[in-house]
């Protein structure tokens, strides 16, 4: 099946400038003709857009009926499109909305980055490995491992790292990245 994502132009929520805004991704046959042959064997065909643009066009005002086609699988253009993601006209790609206000695009790969690089190190000697780990009927399920994550977070305010020791449970950050000896610090 192919897929297409109604794009509209709409105010980053950081800078107010505009971008298209994917609205809502639906579902059009591969059997819908092109000049080429059927859609299916032409991806990113303009005669599908087209089609689907067609299809809404008693529903949707002219700037608000803008259909780029988008691929389930990545094969083109960058991601699949979900609601909210960001069309580049200009690279022909769809990309996540910005996280933040502070990250910035990369033009080599199409994804934001903090202004502090995310954290070296994501995981941490375990304390409760070998232990035995219980379903919620008492019965054993396997043994913790010898390595947990860290839940990792990032603080726009702060414009910090930080993270819990995913063993603890206590819902609350147990370290703070440390930029200059790249290793988690305890807060």
């Amino acid at each position: 099946m192919a897929h297409f994502a109604r794009i509209k132009k709409q105010p980053n929520p950081f800078t107010s400038e505009l971008e298209w805004t994917v609205q809502e991704v639906i579902v059009a046959s591969n059997d819908i003709q092109t000049a080429n042959g059927p859609l299916g064997d032409n991806d990113m065909h303009e005669d599908g857009e087209t089609y689907v643009k067609n299809m809404f066009k008693h529903m949707y005002s002219e700037n608000e009926n803008v259909w780029k086609q988008t691929s389930y699988n990545n094969n083109f253009r960058n991601l699949f499109a979900g609601k909210t993601f960001v069309y580049l006209e200009t690279a022909d790609r769809f990309i996540e909305p910005q996280p933040h206000a502070s990250w910035h695009l990369s033009n080599e790969d199409f994804t934001w980055k903090a202004p502090v690089a995310y954290p070296s190190i994501v995981e941490y000697d375990n304390p409760l490995a070998g232990q035995d780990i219980l379903n919620d009927a008492g019965e054993v399920e396997g043994t913790q491992p010898d390595k947990a994550p860290y839940y990792i977070r990032w603080d726009e305010d702060q414009q910090k790292w930080y993270a819990q020791a995913s063993h603890l449970n206590l819902n609350k950050d147990t370290h703070v990245w440390n930029v200059d000896t790249t290793s988690w610090d305890e807060v």
